[in-house]
């Protein structure tokens, strides 16, 4: 049994997804990790190139975005990685999203017992995060999915279906690709980290990934009020001692940055407790 992560980002250190750490929150226990770069404009293929020197399972797509009513650019791009990826399952990772280090191993586990026992998807809680907040949202949906005959993602990620989609039940997202085992171990959402940054993603939002979304438009709005003027780092506030370690260095900054440690295998095992 094989499995196969794969991440689509585009312009990752300028908007603000600490999608380095969470590529490395996978790393360990992918067989390859496909990533499809949507046309990156600043440093985000440059690190990305660089983590793969580190790490040869990686493997990097130019899949470049394009102008999109619901999603439809990101679907396009993970659709192209489930039909490179060679694993027997598909862990996809969004640029905000971490497994933690004491969890990793025990979920390749369950994964073989589900590769085991015929089941197609992995429902697991995902845990909305700040420097000092956790669970002030909960939902289950899934990441990890056996690689089948007619699976594709939909609502850029959020959403994986075989054949015809389904309403959700309540505290769920719509994934359709039974059986599904659902399991108690979270990951971790790290939406709006970083002040500098958080404008700049709702406008690609409302602007180019999900043009006919009022929701986004909505939030758009709202958060040009709420962090126009507020660029003062979290200086003082004590950082939770239960966030994946991987993270916690970047506590202190208002912008995203791509930090020397996760470029160094000894430095990330010493972090993470993990074998790099």
């Amino acid at each position: 049994m094989k499995i196969s992560g794969i991440l689509s980002i585009r312009d990752g250190v300028y908007l603000g997804y600490p999608f380095l750490e969470a590529i490395l929150s996978l790393i360990p226990i992918v067989d390859e990790f496909l990533i499809g770069d949507g046309g990156s404009k600043d440093e985000t293929l440059h690190w990305l190139r660089k983590l793969k020197k580190i790490f040869p399972k990686i493997k990097i797509y130019h899949l470049p975005w394009f102008k999109s009513k619901r999603w439809e650019a990101l679907d396009e791009s993970l659709n192209y990685l489930i039909k490179k990826a060679k694993g027997d399952w598909i862990f996809e990772v969004q640029g905000d999203e971490l497994w933690h280090e004491k969890d990793i191993l025990k979920i390749r586990e369950i994964i073989k017992k589900a590769h085991r026992k015929s089941f197609n998807s992995i429902r697991q809680p995902c845990l909305g995060c700040s420097w000092t907040n956790i669970d002030f949202y909960i939902y289950k949906t899934v990441r990890i999915v056996r690689k089948i005959s007619g699976l594709k993602s939909c609502w850029g990620g959020d959403d994986f279906q075989i054949g015809e989609s389904r309403s959700p039940k309540k505290g769920f997202t719509s994934h359709n690709v039974p059986p599904e085992l659902e399991i108690k171990i979270p990951f971790y959402h790290f939406n709006r980290l970083f002040l500098k940054n958080i404008l700049l993603q709702d406008k690609v939002f409302v602007d180019f990934l999900a043009t006919e979304m009022e929701n986004r438009k909505e939030i758009f709005e709202r958060h040009k009020e709420m962090y126009r003027d507020k660029f003062n780092p979290p200086r003082g506030e004590e950082v939770l001692d239960s966030l994946p370690a991987i993270i916690k260095g970047l506590s202190q900054d208002v912008k995203y940055r791509a930090r020397k440690e996760l470029f160094d295998r000894k430095l990330l095992s010493k972090i993470t407790g993990l074998n790099y």
